[in-house]
């Protein structure tokens, strides 16, 4: 499917979310809702532990999602993805599709890669946010070259 030079509307944002990302309620979530006037097109569930947030970018383009723990640790859903299957392209790259597209996308990777992480895998979880930590801040990079081995 081509991309539609139409974007969507905040309503047509929120049914693809809640239809696409419906099988989280399986799993415990429920939408957060809140009256955020910064940024409408935003969609949020959570099970109390995790939110699985996705949030409309590049004025209409794309759709980013990404797991966040209650203590703020975050990870982006494209990172549970094994290695050997991710595709390499910038954030902001046209995917040839619509916003739309992307967030039945992102619910089919979250439903294929997430899922245990979401159900209570603590584990997969902590490994994927701290490998996420380590390539985004320098700080925690640089303690981390700074450790002596025993």
């Amino acid at each position: 499917m081509k991309k539609d030079s139409a974007m969507p509307t905040l309503a047509q944002f929120k049914d693809a979310c809640r239809r696409e990302f419906s099988f989280l309620s399986e799993l415990g979530y429920s939408e957060l809702l809140h009256a955020d006037d910064a940024d409408h097109f935003i969609v949020r569930y959570s099970n109390g532990e995790l939110v699985l947030s996705i949030r409309g970018e590049n004025w209409g383009q794309h759709a980013g999602v990404r797991v966040v723990h209650v203590d703020g640790r975050e990870a982006p859903v494209g990172w549970f993805i094994p290695v050997s299957e991710r595709k390499n392209r910038p954030s902001f790259e046209s995917t040839g599709f619509s916003q739309l597209d992307d967030i039945r996308a992102a619910a089919l990777m979250v439903a294929r890669h997430c899922r245990d992480a979401l159900a209570g895998d603590a584990a997969k979880f902590d490994a994927v946010a701290e490998e996420w930590r380590r390539v985004r801040d320098p700080d925690y990079r640089q303690s981390l070259q700074k450790r002596k081995l025993p």
